[in-house]
């Protein structure tokens, strides 16, 4: 058997989660929390934009990509995995049609 660890490389949180941990449905996440300058916001500054039910790391923040590829480092050297699966590559979706911008 191979063991596969799986990340949400841009993907910071979710409301969803959140709702069934008694949290705020606006709470972002731990990262997040503490470091809020790290989030990807959309045009009208929301850091999770109309529509979504999660925010996201901004993929151009070079303290965003240090912390990603230490935290990738950490469990590929600590950890007995086999891969590291990576996932939510991309920004949110956003559909200016749908006031979503």
């Amino acid at each position: 058997m191979e063991v596969h660890a799986w990340v949400w490389v841009f993907g910071a949180g979710n409301s969803k989660q959140n709702e069934l941990l008694n949290l705020p449905t606006s709470y972002p996440g731990p990262v997040l929390a503490l470091n809020p300058t790290w989030a990807n916001c959309d045009q009208k500054g929301n850091i999770t934009p109309l529509g979504q039910t999660k925010p996201f790391f901004d993929h151009g923040n070079p303290q965003v990509q240090k912390y990603l590829l230490n935290l990738y480092e950490e469990i590929v050297t600590r950890y007995q995995v086999h891969g590291l699966q990576l996932d939510y590559i991309r920004y949110p979706f956003q559909d200016p049609a749908r006031g979503r911008v």
